[in-house]
């Protein structure tokens, strides 16, 4: 639950910071990664409610950790399938319009463009899918361990 939650969140923000314009709304990119922190806190509090005890440290970060891992992918695959759908917008227009708007011709531009360039394609797919779960699992992990320590509901599960 924690997962999708946090995986339906990042979708909402990515389409909020493509759709409002070139340079995209960089409060959308950011609120889109903090996401990621609700997804370790609901597992958690999930988790404790349903089942009337507090984790231990570790439980409450490996659960966050596979929470984030599971919001990640799944952000991505969506994205992906949204980008296919045309509903988000593709390397290729973004590109096109960072053309257009003159982002491109400041310093430093060609690393942006060859970092679009890299998620056209499956290969595009695999390297969003890696870097969301990775991305999740940090951030997962770290509010896991938050969750841990927020809800505590009766006696602490024995490691």
């Amino acid at each position: 639950m924690g997962g999708l939650a946090a995986a339906l969140l990042v979708i909402i923000f990515n389409y909020l910071s493509s759709t409002g314009g070139f340079p995209p709304n960089p409060v959308y990119g950011c609120f889109a990664c903090l996401s990621y922190l609700i997804c370790g806190l609901v597992a958690v509090w999930h988790y404790t409610t349903e089942h009337s005890l507090t984790l231990t440290g570790g439980q409450g970060i490996v659960l966050g950790l596979l929470s984030g891992v599971f919001a990640g992918a799944i952000a991505a695959l969506v994205g992906y399938v949204l980008m296919a759908l045309g509903v988000l917008p593709g390397p290729e227009q973004m590109i096109e319009e960072m053309e257009r708007s003159g982002i491109l011709d400041q310093p430093g531009s060609s690393i942006t463009k060859r970092m679009l360039e890299m998620t056209r394609g499956p290969i595009g797919l695999v390297v969003s899918v890696v870097q969301g779960s990775v991305s999740g699992a940090i951030m997962g992990l770290i509010s896991g361990a938050i969750g841990r320590a927020i809800w505590k509901k009766g006696e602490e599960e024995a490691a």
